[in-house]
């Protein structure tokens, strides 16, 4: 894992494995739950005007 690929999973232009989701959670110390979570709830959000 490298940071371009961050950068691309954080963008939304790819999908990562439940492997990669995983392995950010232990990385950053969270439940991989509430790492799921918040990107849904990011996901669902409003949309800014362009």
């Amino acid at each position: 894992m490298n940071p371009q690929y961050l950068g691309v999973v954080e963008a939304g232009r790819n999908s990562p494995t439940l492997s990669t989701i995983l392995e950010l959670a232990e990385v950053l110390g969270v439940e991989a739950g509430d790492l799921i979570r918040e990107v849904a709830a990011a996901r669902k959000a409003p949309k800014p005007q362009s």
